[in-house]
């Protein structure tokens, strides 16, 4: 069926022919309707190309269709990593936010936000400005803070959703 030893072109064709279709369904599964459209096409190219790159490690061909599932997972966890939504709680939003007719909107949002920081436990709360306002790396701030790398991701993720709740129970609509 394949000749995985070389990259020869019909062949790589007819492998992406049956499988293009297998890569966009893991893909779209795997974002749960996080990525756009674009963002989905990117993601099916990129598994491609590295399948492309990769193309003589593999030996059996009935390892093939997990070996690409694996890849498109792998490619849209990274590709979800590089859209991740940063939200900035800089102070210069309140002098913009004059000039805006929708300032009252903005500025109330804003303290919302900040009130309900306010709730979290001090380290879960300097974490979070660390990583979101400083834009701290987050092994920078796992030396600063004395803590392992997978401690703060943890507790950066944990603190997220904490503040989604208290921010949702307090009226705020998160629009995308």
């Amino acid at each position: 069926m394949f000749g995985f030893k070389s990259k020869n072109n019909a062949d790589f064709d007819t492998l992406f022919n049956e499988y293009n279709a297998y890569v966009f369904k893991v893909v779209i599964n795997e974002s749960n309707n996080k990525l756009t459209k674009e963002d989905i096409e990117e993601t099916v190219s990129d598994v491609f190309f590295l399948l492309w790159k990769n193309y003589g490690k593999i030996k059996n061909e009935k390892k093939t269709k997990p070996y690409i599932g694996k890849i498109a997972k792998n490619a849209t966890k990274n590709k979800l990593r590089k859209i991740k939504e940063q939200y900035s709680f800089d102070e210069t939003i309140f002098s913009k936010a004059e000039d805006n007719a929708h300032s009252y909107h903005v500025k109330d949002s804003v303290n919302m936000v900040r009130n309900e920081l306010n709730k979290l436990e001090e380290t879960d709360k300097q974490l979070f400005l660390m990583y979101y306002y400083e834009n701290k790396k987050i092994k920078e701030i796992a030396v600063l803070k004395d803590m392992k790398v997978a401690t703060v991701k943890t507790k950066l993720h944990r603190t997220r959703k904490r503040l989604k709740k208290l921010l949702e129970r307090s009226g705020f609509k998160y629009e995308r």
